[in-house]
């Protein structure tokens, strides 16, 4: 992951989606 897009914690494999990372990522993303 070399930007800041949260999005890009996304897994190659769709399935293996951490959702729990992308909605923190997501949460730290709006507090900037």
């Amino acid at each position: 992951m070399d930007s800041n897009n949260p999005y890009e914690i996304v897994d190659e494999d769709d399935e293996g989606l951490d959702w729990e990372a992308v909605a923190r990522a997501a949460d730290a993303a709006c507090q900037m």
